[in-house]
């Protein structure tokens, strides 16, 4: 107990061969106990051939023998003898009744290294949490009982541990022997030091006790230019070439570091962590550290019940192709992605750049760019509960439609820009995220991000770009893609790079055209020069930023918008409003907007609903909404200046205008005609035409004599009482007269 054989031999001196058995420790019919123990340096010294070598560490015939945290290594037998095995351990015999137990022990370092352990098999052996190197085909190894085969990176050849061991907390606290007898794991260790060590910890395995509970881990670096599979991988000067061989050699917890370069072949795709824990980060980032799969299969598949512990970070994947997750493949694993991009991958099945199946994976500080399939081009999800933050998804397209789609469990989306994509399928959490086309949930957005240069890959946030600040100010990330740090700002910014500003500069709006002959195109920055017409209205407002301005060409347009809370000013081109159709709903739900020049008809809903913010409408015809609909709607807290209208249903049922706000809504030099009593509440209305009449200075309860409303023809007859009936503290109008009411003024000829 707590002692060290070392640096023993035996030698031949004769001129025969001869048997050598234990330089260190020899027993014949005996009971043997090794415990806290080293054995090193011990060895054999014959040149004559034909000798054999048993066990140069320790012999044992026909004895009972137990092995309890002891070391061998280091002892040495003969290179190549005529006989036997064994080279540091031998232990056999033809007795039964003996008993073998090898618990929390090291019989590893010692040479020649294929032949270090052998154990008669005809002997009951009880073996647990013990390292034997190169012995894993032996009978008597069982990696169900805590055998291993690794190299325990000592510190020095007495055997002691480093701090890199991976010894280090593996042993067991108690093992039985072949009889049911508990063995524990003894309170000290060759030194003296207490087992084990912290307190509350798992022993080490081996004599001496570390003073970590488990072990540091190593850093294997992979260079695709210079480095060599054949290398140790444990420094840069001596790193390995692919990211397969980093994983073959690092074991778990360690960490791979790759250097910048493209990763490309068979050994730097397919890439599998077999279960265990690894960190895979990159020196320079994403922008230089690239996985071209080739189209050949995915980079990373996760199917060994991998736990959150596993990293990947400041990678690009590029050209994966798989049926199932075309860049990284997840089956009831929960790996960690931070700083990555992923781009051009294709899946044939689900998921373009991941699919993830029963698993709580993340990604942080994520692009992905232009990826492919069936279903789910960007993330396809299925039990489990996913999370994406602080992410950046442009151009995933699916052939289902569908860019993220979640057919089952959990999935988060939040801080993220969703631009130019297929849609959200599925029930996702979508939280203070830029989504084109909009969706529901808090700190929610929609309007063009504003990158620096979207079309060359800089997906960096220009000054003015309203993602900035606009993230979540809870638990903000320490950096973003980029290492820029976010930790500084009142709120983070949305998506995966952070600007240095706490709030977007001035914001100098643009104008954008709307035609029936446009083209709907994605527009990341302002539109240029050689930018054309847009042809849906709906598309265009998914742009629209803060004071925006939409001309509306000549034409009819099957859908209605949503001003998306933002400040836009919306008007037709010509000065006749019948030379613009809008077919659907419009709503406004904040901002500072107005309409103007323009005629809405609805057959499925209202005409304009606004619930928040202020708006400016004027010169807009409204006809026949819905049954039971309303022409106008103010809720909430809307404030509205309504100035000649024309507002018509000859078949209403439902209300021309809907006040229910608490805002101020006051109309003029307008014409409400077609049913009786169709103004809910009691907004200001003066200088106007109601059928049925409505108290309010000027107004007037007269058949306005349109000159063909059948034909939707509502100019004014030359009759018309609504002529110069106007609020003449009103512009006049453009043949110099007093305002007419109405949307379409009588232009008389002086």
């Amino acid at each position: 107990d707590r002692t060290k054989v070392m640096e023993n031999y035996t030698e031949n001196t004769g001129s025969g061969g001869e048997n050598h058995r234990g330089a260190g420790i020899h027993t014949e019919s005996s009971t043997l106990y090794v415990i806290n123990s080293l054995i090193a340096g011990n060895s054999t010294i014959d040149s004559n051939p034909g000798s054999a070598n048993y066990g140069s560490g320790i012999h044992a015939w026909g004895s009972n023998v137990a092995i309890i945290n002891s070391t061998i290594t280091g002892n040495q037998g003969i290179v190549n003898p005529g006989s036997g095995s064994g080279a540091a351990l031998e232990i056999t015999g033809t007795d039964e009744a003996v008993q073998i137990v090898i618990f929390n022990s090291i019989i590893a370092g010692n040479y020649p290294s294929s032949n270090q352990s052998h154990i008669a098999s005809n002997q009951p052996t009880v073996v647990g949490n013990a390292v034997f190197e190169g012995a894993s085909t032996e009978w008597f190894f069982d990696d169900s009982e805590g055998c291993y085969d690794f190299d325990p990176l000592f510190e020095d050849s007495l055997g002691t541990l480093s701090a890199f061991s991976p010894a280090i907390g593996k042993g067991g606290t108690s093992i039985e022997d072949a009889d049911g007898n508990d063995i524990p794991s003894p309170a000290l260790d060759l030194h003296g030091n207490p087992r084990p060590n912290p307190a509350g910890s798992n022993p080490d395995i081996g004599a001496y006790e570390h003073v970590r509970s488990d072990p540091r881990r190593l850093v294997y670096y992979v260079d695709d230019t210079i480095g060599n599979d054949t290398n140790d991988g444990l420094t840069s000067e001596t790193a390995l070439k692919s990211i397969g061989e980093g994983l073959n050699k690092s074991s778990n917890r360690d960490t791979l570091e790759l250097v910048a370069g493209t990763y490309s072949g068979a050994d730097n795709r397919n890439l599998n962590m077999q279960g265990l824990t690894r960190i895979i980060r990159s020196v320079s980032g994403p922008a230089t550290t690239i996985i071209d799969c080739e189209n050949q299969g995915p980079a990373f598949v996760f199917n060994n019940d991998e736990s959150d512990s596993v990293h990947i970070s400041g990678l690009t994947i590029i050209n994966g192709s798989n049926n199932n997750g075309g860049a990284v493949s997840i089956s009831g694993a929960d790996p960690v992605f931070e700083n990555m991009i992923f781009k051009d991958n294709n899946s044939s099945g689900n998921g373009g750049a991941v699919y993830a199946n029963n698993s709580q994976s993340s990604f942080t500080n994520s692009v992905f760019l232009d990826n492919h399939a069936s279903s789910g081009a960007a993330v396809y999800s299925s039990g489990g509960d996913v999370s994406l933050n602080h992410c950046t998804l442009l151009e995933n397209i699916g052939d289902d439609e569908s860019g993220i789609k979640n057919a089952s469990g959990d999935f988060i989306l939040m801080n993220s820009i969703y631009w130019g994509n297929d849609s959200i399928a599925g029930d996702v959490d979508v939280l203070y995220s830029n989504i084109m086309g909009g969706y529901d949930g808090p700190g929610n957005f929609n309007g063009r991000p504003g990158f620096t240069d979207a079309e060359n890959g800089d997906l960096s946030l220009l000054s003015w770009s309203p993602m900035i600040g606009r993230g979540n100010a809870a638990n903000i990330f320490v950096s973003d893609i980029l290492g820029i740090s976010r930790a500084d700002s009142v709120a983070p910014d949305m998506g995966a790079y952070e600007n240095s500003l706490h709030a977007p500069s001035t914001y100098a709006s643009v104008t954008w055209h709307v035609d029936t002959t446009g083209t709907n195109e994605v527009i990341y920055n302002n539109p240029s020069v050689s930018t054309g017409s847009f042809e849906s209205i709906d598309w265009v407002m998914d742009h629209v930023l803060e004071g925006d301005s939409v001309i509306i060409h000549p034409g009819h347009y099957d859908h209605g918008f949503s001003n998306w809370g933002k400040s836009a000013h919306i008007r037709g081109i010509s000065s006749n409003p019948s030379d613009v159709w809008i077919y659907e709903e419009m709503e406004f739900s904040g901002g500072s907007s107005s309409l103007h020049m323009l005629s809405i008809h609805n057959d499925s809903g209202d005409g304009i609903v606004v619930s928040a913010g202020s708006i400016e409408i004027s010169y807009v015809f409204i006809d026949n909404v819905y049954p039971s609909m309303r022409a106008i709607t103010l809720t909430d807290t809307a404030d509205a200046n309504i100035s000649n209208v024309t507002l018509y249903g000859d078949n209403w049922a439902g209300w021309s205008i809907y006040d229910s706000t608490s805002g101020t809504v006051s109309i003029v030099n307008s014409i409400i005609w077609g049913s009786d009593g169709t103004i809910f509440d009691d907004p200001t209305i003066t200088y106007s035409n109601v059928q049925g009449g409505y108290t309010g200075t000027g107004n007037i309860n007269t058949d306005p004599l349109f000159a063909n409303a059948s034909e939707k023809d509502f100019t004014l007859n030359i009759l018309s009482p609504c002529i110069d009936a106007g609020d003449t503290s009103s512009t006049y109008d453009a043949d110099n007269t007093v305002v007419d009411m109405g949307a379409f003024p009588r232009q008389r000829v002086l």
